[in-house]
């Protein structure tokens, strides 16, 4: 497997390019080659030529060599229905398809001598993160000072306004994120012209008493991005503003490129690593289970070609294994007959794409299908109260990311969390306030964690997370600072406030130390098991 360095999309884009150049003068003579045999009716050579001019149809395009590949497509269609019984074929055709290889001998002589441009444009990710600054418009101070509280330790500074005005006036100079606007302050105004002062592309949320259709369908008509009924669930606030804001950051789908045209997988994997993915590429088929345990892909890009065994051979060993099922699987190839893509669709195949592929059309494909592939295995996979990964599958996961870690020798910490004392939460304020207690650490862990930690509930409410590429004092320095915020935040059950702490144990490998998931797990319970015997409230980190 490979996976491109950290250089800029533009330079390892040209390297590759100049890879792919450098192998276009072999692929022609071996076609060249494999002509000559192949006319005579020897059947070897006859598959290798078809295997050739397939995979040259396939990739050419994507380098700006369109007439090569135009060609090795028009190639391909006539050897596959040129050879009769004896292997054979009639001079005609072979005169036909001597005549389309020569074509293409000399595309590819022209295109070696023009240097063809790729051509190639792929949009960045999203940007992330930035400024958190919420303004929220509201006369009731109480109520402003609990919020700001409430919304801090998820990453929010609101800046509180008694008037519209003030608060417009602000927006001019320093733009939020988003404004929390009271109802009860519009007047006459409508939300839609209040909407508008604060400038284009600023979302704009009521909060308000009324909870009836006719306000909220007023409200949607506005232009409005969001509706929260008092009395006001912080985390229900801190919710909207996560998906208004997009500080809800999921982890990056993970895609699986199974491919032996080397060059090509690789810029399809600069393709999807620029538009956000992370992206692996597979050249060995006989690897594939390997990679699918380590990589943990929410994708498999599957060619149907390759040498040694096909795409469709390779689709029925993953559906043999019950962990896998789910696992999307998209043929890439350049098959236009749609009776050969339907048979090839039926060991559980997702979806059959066409070579040649624009990168950038690959990568929004890809999106698609990886999202709504994982929707659905979420749905398998989560805990119903918190959409974390249930105790089954965060273990899984927990396994795929320390083969990942032991095979490039990096380090990687897993940390257990505790409610401390909550069995007194449900006894004296009932169990949904233990629920919204539980839902509030699972958001707090996802927003303090990166988007490449995996964070589930272990159980209870106890929960658990897998950091790669973490030292144990890095660890131990980001669960620290889940505890302070935490600490912090203030629930309201039945006119009660009440706060709740938690305590984390952490254990870690090193350069890739020859240990177990079980084991790890084992030594951060007792990490755990050490922080609630001193006091609880604390973060402790096994020896």
């Amino acid at each position: 497997m490979s996976q491109p360095d950290n250089g800029t999309f533009e330079q390892d884009l040209a390297e590759l390019s100049e890879l792919y150049r450098g192998t276009l003068r072999d692929k022609a003579d071996r076609i060249v080659a494999a002509w000559a045999p192949a006319r005579d009716g020897a059947a070897d050579a006859m598959a290798d030529l078809i295997a050739s001019v397939h995979t040259l149809a396939g990739s050419a395009e994507t380098f700006g060599y369109e007439e090569v590949s135009r060609l090795a497509g028009a190639a391909e269609r006539l050897l596959r229905t040129a050879a009769g019984p004896d292997h054979r074929m009639a001079p005609d055709r072979a005169e036909q398809i001597s005549v389309v290889l020569a074509a293409l001998q000399a595309a590819v002589d022209a295109g070696l001598r023009r240097r063809p441009a790729m051509g190639l444009t792929v949009r960045d990710a999203a940007a992330r993160g930035g400024s958190s600054t919420v303004f929220l418009v509201d006369d009731d101070e109480p109520l402003t000072r609990w919020l700001a509280e409430t919304t801090e330790p998820f990453g929010y500074r609101l800046r509180c306004f008694t008037a519209i005005d003030d608060a417009a006036a602000a927006a001019a100079r320093e733009r939020p994120e988003a404004v929390i606007l009271d109802l009860g302050l519009l007047g006459v105004e409508s939300p839609g012209d209040v909407a508008e002062r604060f400038g284009v592309g600023v979302p704009v949320v009521l909060l308000t008493a009324r909870s009836d259709f006719a306000g909220r369908l007023a409200a949607v008509r506005a232009g409005c991005a969001g509706y929260v009924v008092k009395p006001v669930d912080g985390l229900d606030l801190v919710h909207a503003l996560d998906d208004l804001t997009g500080k809800r950051e999921a982890e990056p789908y993970r895609i699986l490129i199974v491919d032996d045209e080397s060059a090509l997988s690789e810029v399809f994997v600069l393709a999807l690593r620029r538009a956000g993915m992370e992206a692996t590429a597979l050249h060995r088929p006989d690897g594939i289970l390997e990679a699918m345990a380590e990589v943990a892909p929410d994708l498999v890009l599957l060619d149907v070609y390759m040498p040694g065994c096909n795409g469709i051979e390779i689709a029925q060993v993953l559906r043999q294994h019950r962990r896998f099922l789910a696992t999307p699987i998209v043929f890439l190839s350049r098959e236009g007959d749609r009776d050969l893509q339907l048979a090839a669709m039926r060991p559980g195949v997702d979806d059959f794409l066409t070579k040649p592929i624009r990168p950038d059309h690959l990568a929004e494909a890809v999106l698609l299908r990886a999202e709504r592939g994982r929707a659905l295995r979420a749905a398998m996979q989560a805990d119903s109260l918190t959409g974390l990964l249930n105790h089954a599958h965060f273990k899984q996961r927990l396994a795929a990311e320390l083969m990942r870690a032991q095979r490039g020798g990096g380090p990687m910490a897993v940390a257990l969390v505790d409610l401390d004392h909550f069995k007194q939460v449900n006894d004296r304020y009932g169990h949904l306030a233990g629920d919204r207690v539980i839902r509030t650490l699972s958001r707090l862990l996802t927003r303090r964690l990166r988007r490449a930690d995996v964070v589930g509930r272990y159980g209870g409410e106890e929960f658990a997370a897998v950091l790669p590429d973490a030292d144990a004092a890095t660890a131990a320095r980001v669960l620290e600072e889940v505890r302070e915020a935490f600490a912090r935040i203030v629930f309201n059950e039945g006119g009660a406030s009440f706060s709740v702490t938690l305590s984390a144990g952490v254990a870690h490998c090193d350069d890739g130390c020859p240990t177990t998931a079980a084991a790890l797990l084992a030594r951060a319970d007792d990490a755990l098991y050490a922080a609630k015997s001193a006091g609880r409230d604390r973060v402790v980190t096994a020896a």
